[in-house]
């Protein structure tokens, strides 16, 4: 926790031109972790997004008198914060439920406005502080594997795209691909192996490195079933032509998103990988 506080404080600097000081390091704050004298602001830094914690940290706050020091709390959630809508209002002077709660993903929105040369910093202090005893997503940037994942991810991930988010049924790969589109079993499971060989490890890296939420991951699957639905009714169930369609349509959207090269074949094993998670074209 205490690398954690430290790696946040060093990139909530950068980002918000705070002077944030970790207030654990000497003696121990009970509600808060870091914070900045000058602009009187303070953080909390957790990796638990519920609504009692938060109430938690507030009654701690202003048990011990800390709106006398610190005119503004702010919670980071090392993670994905929830839809907070409480029964008893906890809005204060000092904390403000809807602007003062902020996720890492959040945090990223704010990172890519700032400047090129900081946001350099900000991966170096990643790189210190995880890419040790990190998969070597950070060194192995460049990987031409790894990036499309991400880049595909990413651009998924950030779509605009209204797609309606549903609570799906537990995926059935072996049912759809052994009975639904059993005429093209072998080549599903063929294609799978093959790619498997080359693009899982990189894909795997990627999935546990970026940690993607669940609202997220959810915007990802709708997207994909969507798109892969039209394509099946457009090729009269012909698996293999609407596969390679999707195939076709991410590579067209990764040209327009990004500027950086790509590895078709990583594409092909997304929607691979995706077909038996039963995302792309899903089980009914």
């Amino acid at each position: 926790n205490i690398i954690l506080e430290n790696c946040f404080k060093n990139i909530l600097n950068i980002v918000f031109d705070y002077n944030l000081i970790n207030l654990n390091s000497e003696y121990s704050y009970p509600a808060i972790d870091l914070g900045d004298d000058n602009k009187k602001v303070a953080f909390q830094i957790t990796s638990t997004n519920d609504i009692s914690k938060i109430r938690g940290t507030l009654e701690k706050f202003n048990k011990y008198k800390l709106y006398e020091k610190y005119d503004n709390l702010k919670v980071l959630i090392i993670g994905e914060k929830k839809s907070y809508k409480p029964k008893i209002k906890i809005d204060t002077n000092y904390f403000k439920l809807e602007n003062d709660v902020i996720s890492v993903f959040e945090l990223v929105k704010y990172i890519k406005n700032i400047s090129i040369e900081n946001q350099k910093e900000i991966i170096n202090i990643l790189d210190k502080i995880i890419g040790i005893n990190n998969i070597d997503i950070l060194t192995n940037i460049e990987s031409n594997e790894v990036t499309t994942i991400i880049n595909i991810i990413q651009m998924l991930s950030n779509s605009n795209d209204d797609y309606e988010l549903t609570d799906d049924k537990m995926p059935d790969p072996n049912h759809k691909i052994n009975e639904r589109f059993k005429e093209y079993k072998e080549c599903l499971n063929g294609m799978f192996i093959d790619l498997s060989t080359i693009y899982a490890n990189s894909y795997n890296k990627v999935i546990s490195s970026l940690n993607i939420g669940t609202i997220q991951t959810k915007k990802i699957g709708a997207f994909l079933k969507k798109e892969s639905v039209r394509r099946l009714i457009k090729f009269d169930n012909d698996i293999i032509a609407a596969y390679e369609d999707m195939v076709n349509m991410i590579e067209v959207r990764l040209k327009k998103s990004t500027n950086v090269g790509y590895d078709k074949n990583a594409i092909e094993y997304f929607i691979i990988k995706n077909i038996v998670d039963c995302n792309v074209f899903p089980n009914s």
